[in-house]
């Protein structure tokens, strides 16, 4: 995988089938044991997998590497210390602002790597102005989506695992478990007054502050993390991102070419 702060200007353009990715994290709190830092570390881990399972096929070359934008929507957090967030309006400026750069560039591809929640929404409108004003092929997927390993234990909550819980704190565990204060992890269960079909009993989303859920700022079962599960969640999500930037280089874009 390239790295686009390590390009010249005789570097472009780039390959037509280029495709760039750009990591969406956040500055937020996790609870009492992961650090401030940790969706920005995430998005990193998935993409430095990625990078070594492009290499293995010999397409590390197809793909470009962004600067992760660090500072995400993040008000369901605001209320908390160490928190940095910008509205969601100002963060899409950015995504279009840094895509149409691209596009000027002659990179037509982009993967937008999202590691934080909030950033949810502001990514897809993001993605179809970068369509609709550049023509853009612009795919945003939440690491989430990329789906769990088979073979996990049976105790392993696959709901409910909403912020801190053992999926991030594993992959910390995993990459920096010194970042990771262990005796500060246990349950941090839904203690709010949820109803049983709002997020995240249930399926449908509303707008809740992460304190609405847990005084502790953490959702999730971090006591059941280890870096193995950690090691096995990336070993996972690497690969399934070198196939989605595979796929969208083998792609032909724009539509009619």
């Amino acid at each position: 995988m390239l790295f686009y702060t390590d390009l010249t200007q005789n570097d472009l353009p780039l390959p037509p089938e280029t495709v760039a990715i750009l990591p969406l994290a956040a500055i937020e709190t996790h609870g009492p044991h992961l650090p401030l830092g940790t969706d920005v570390i995430i998005a990193e881990a998935i993409v430095d997998k990625a990078a070594q399972a492009l290499e293995l096929v010999d397409q590390e070359k197809i793909s470009v590497m962004l600067p992760t934008l660090w500072l995400g929507a993040s008000d369901e957090h605001a209320d908390r210390a160490g928190t940095l967030t910008q509205d969601a309006e100002l963060l899409i400026g950015q995504i279009v602002a840094i895509g149409g750069q691209l596009a000027a560039s002659g990179i037509s591809r982009l993967v937008l790597l999202n590691a934080h929640g909030g950033n949810k929404a502001a990514a897809e409108i993001a993605a179809l102005r970068l369509r609709r004003d550049f023509d853009m092929l612009v795919a945003y997927p939440h690491w989430t989506q990329f789906g769990l390993p088979e073979a996990l234990p049976a105790d392993l909550p696959t709901r409910g695992d909403v912020h801190g819980g053992w999926q991030e704190t594993a992959i910390l565990m995993a990459v920096r478990e010194d970042l990771v204060a262990d005796d500060e992890r246990t349950d941090f269960a839904t203690t709010g007054p949820v109803a049983g079909s709002l997020f995240p009993k249930g399926r449908i989303g509303w707008g809740w502050m992460t304190s609405d859920m847990n005084p502790d700022g953490a959702i999730g079962r971090a006591d059941l993390a280890t870096p193995m599960l950690g090691a096995a969640l990336l070993d996972h999500l690497g690969p399934a991102l070198a196939n989605l930037i595979l796929e969208l280089s083998a792609m032909s874009w724009p539509p009619g070419d």
